[in-house]
């Protein structure tokens, strides 16, 4: 069985942001968020998961739970996510009284103690997304039904439901869809429910292409979403001419992907980017802007959305 590493930070809640943005910059698949009961904080703020009620926490405080693979150098990664707490009293933060400490779980425990984080979420004018082991009530949007597993994607981290209302507003009836980093394949799902022609959901995590993969078939629409292992577009075959492609990954990977995007997309094709954090909106928009008008920018929590659309090849 699977194991991972979790790391528990005791901190300040307005500490949280950062460290929630430091960890998800690096790769942590999971991030969720213990407050005091009477904290007001918004579930789309701080990383996939963050849940306002809880245990023992004092007001004012916060637990950052970050969940990485085992096979990670736990006590160098602690020590660099220790420093990276600390330095943020440089920048007028209080941290308050810092302490971290680390638990090795297995796979199948992490699963199901994310199912009690987890809530229905409508998203734009027509989506519902609902977690599967849950009850649904009676509703006439479309219902994406999801089981994250270890994988990103269940709706409530705000760049996953900038990328919903985008496609929501691009309209995908009759498209050819990609999706790039599907993580649980909430979008790909979301696109055949708005009435795309197929889906390609690609993703170079075997474990989010597992899950995908089920979660598509739970919501019979693997006949429409095709689900690959790929780094970026790489697996795409050639002869797929995307109308959309979404793509819910860091900046850092947004940037080199625009040249490979440019030559896939035919002239008036989408591309919606996410998973932007601010301060880092200039590398894509940078390597964008050679090949692309944008349409549309969506900005909430330090998060940024943007819809391009391919322009005349010059």
């Amino acid at each position: 069985m699977t194991a991972w590493w979790q790391l528990s930070v005791h901190t300040r809640f307005e500490a949280v942001e950062a460290i929630a943005h430091w960890l998800y910059e690096r790769g942590v698949p999971g991030v969720h968020i213990e407050v005091h009961e009477d904290t007001d904080c918004g579930v789309h703020a701080y990383g996939q998961w963050a849940d306002a009620p809880l245990s023992d926490v004092a007001p004012g405080d916060a637990r950052v739970h970050a969940y990485v693979p085992a096979d990670t150098a736990i006590d160098a990664f602690a020590a660099d996510l220790h420093a990276f707490v600390h330095s943020c009293a440089d920048f007028g933060l209080d941290v308050g009284a810092v302490a971290i400490a680390s638990s090795c779980i297995d796979e199948e425990d992490w699963a199901q103690a994310w199912k009690v984080h987890i809530q229905p979420l409508c998203v734009g004018t027509t989506m519902r997304i609902q977690p599967t082991w849950l009850p649904l009530e009676e509703t006439t949007r479309h219902v994406i039904w999801i089981d994250p597993g270890m994988a990103f994607g269940t709706g409530h981290h705000v760049s996953t439901s900038q990328c919903l209302e985008a496609l929501e507003r691009i309209g995908c009836s009759g498209c050819t869809v990609v999706d790039v980093g599907t993580g649980s394949g909430i979008l790909a799902i979301a696109a055949a429910r708005l009435g795309a022609a197929h889906v390609w959901a690609l993703d170079i995590d075997a474990l989010a292409v597992r899950v995908a993969q089920e979660n598509t078939a739970y919501n019979a629409v693997a006949d429409i979403v095709t689900v690959l292992h790929s780094d970026m577009l790489h697996a795409l075959p050639e002869t797929i001419v995307p109308d959309v492609i979404v793509s819910n990954i860091l900046a850092q990977w947004l940037a080199p992907l625009a040249d490979i995007a440019a030559r896939r997309l035919p002239v008036g094709a989408y591309w919606v980017t996410s998973g932007i954090v601010s301060t880092h909106e200039h590398l894509v928009t940078q390597a964008c802007a050679l090949s692309f008008d944008i349409v549309h920018r969506a900005y909430e929590d330090g998060w940024v959305t943007h819809t391009w659309r391919r322009r005349e090849r010059g």
